[in-house]
């Protein structure tokens, strides 16, 4: 046969966090452990609702989470910078700033779109 103080040790090891420090702002100082076990055993019977970004239930079907997954990077995508060729006839048309400015872009790792964006508006010189 298990003991009382077994019994309460064994409740408060299944205890979430939340549980652990409900269990111990609920009980009284001094208490006796069989009260203590009652109200271990009340606080492990209580479920709270499974909680999502919104702070409400969600009971989503897959599905419906993956279509939501789709959308969101069918949107990242269409932000996505488009890629620019940078070829020899494009650089032959910049000015020397210009072709300084690309130069630094590249120098630094800058993809060749915000690269050709930053040269176009101005660079360092703006």
């Amino acid at each position: 046969m298990i003991s009382i103080e077994a019994k309460l040790a064994e409740s408060i090891g299944e205890m979430t966090e939340a549980q652990k420090n409900k269990f111990f702002d609920a009980r009284v100082k001094g208490s006796p452990v069989e009260t203590q076990v009652a109200l271990a055993a009340e606080i492990l019977k209580e479920t709270a609702p499974i909680r999502r970004n919104n702070g409400s239930q969600s009971h989503a079907e897959p599905d419906a989470l993956a279509e939501c997954d789709r959308m969101i990077m069918e949107a990242i995508r269409e932000k996505r910078p488009q890629s620019v060729k940078i070829t020899e006839q494009t650089v032959g048309e910049l000015s020397e700033s210009q072709r300084e400015d690309l130069a630094f872009c590249k120098l630094i790792g800058m993809s060749e779109a915000d690269a050709m964006k930053v040269v176009k508006n101005g660079g360092s010189r703006s």
